[in-house]
């Protein structure tokens, strides 16, 4: 996707680069579509192992595997 700012390219560059990656997803308003000037960004990470969240903190809100329902977390 090549219209994404550049602070978000970034990130999502940061984040396919780590070694447990297996995805970056956009969700959210702009995945739809149906985003306006004040809208964020929401990106999600498919991985597979352990992964340690401090280092995103201070880029925005990071949720923990676990806290977006069932659905969010390999429908278990």
């Amino acid at each position: 996707m090549n219209d994404l700012p550049q602070h978000v390219a970034d990130l999502v560059d940061v984040l396919a680069a780590m070694p447990v990656a297996v995805a970056v997803v956009l969700g959210g308003s702009h995945a739809l579509k149906s985003n306006d000037a004040g809208s964020d960004w929401d990106l999600g990470l498919h991985y597979r192992g352990t992964i340690d969240l401090t280092a995103f903190a201070a880029r925005g809100t990071v949720f923990p595997p676990g806290s977006w329902r069932r659905i969010m977390n390999g429908g278990a």
